[in-house]
């Protein structure tokens, strides 16, 4: 299924379009985003093939004790989906920046480290007060490195 596809195959949990999505589509949209057997899968089309034989004034309302789980998990999934991509595309700005080219040999779990601390720190870097213990361990391991390094 192509982008497209799905954008038009979410289209049935709109009730005013329901009716120009094929139930067969809707079940394709459970490879993308569940993990679920071809029974289940048989039965979430069959929901949806009742779903949108449904006229909209006999829709009731969501009720969970008569709801249909596959179809209402499929809807949650596709409801909760990102519609902008930003705060991914802010997340390679700041790989970008830390793995500079004078830094290209960062360990992964260095910069998913660094990676961390930027994203979760939400003061500015000036208002940033480290405790007397990290500065003195982060001094130390500075101080092994170069005095190892340089003995040669």
């Amino acid at each position: 299924m192509t982008k497209d596809q799905v954008l038009q195959a979410i289209r049935y949990l709109n009730p005013d379009t329901k009716e120009k999505i094929l139930p067969e589509d809707v079940a394709n949209l459970s490879d993308i985003f569940l993990s679920i057997t071809p029974e289940l899968k048989a039965k979430l089309e069959d929901e949806a093939h009742d779903y949108t034989l449904t006229p909209r004034k006999e829709l009731s309302r969501y009720d969970a004790t008569t709801a249909k789980p596959v179809p209402v998990l499929l809807s949650k999934v596709m409801l909760t989906l990102s519609h902008f991509n930003a705060d991914t595309e802010r997340t390679f700005s700041m790989i970008k920046k830390i793995q500079t080219v004078c830094r290209d040999n960062l360990d992964d779990k260095t910069l998913h480290s660094l990676l961390r601390v930027k994203i979760n720190n939400t003061d500015d870097c000036p208002a940033y007060k480290p405790q007397t213990n990290v500065v003195r361990s982060g001094k130390n391991a500075c101080a092994t490195y170069k005095s190892s390094n340089t003995s040669a």
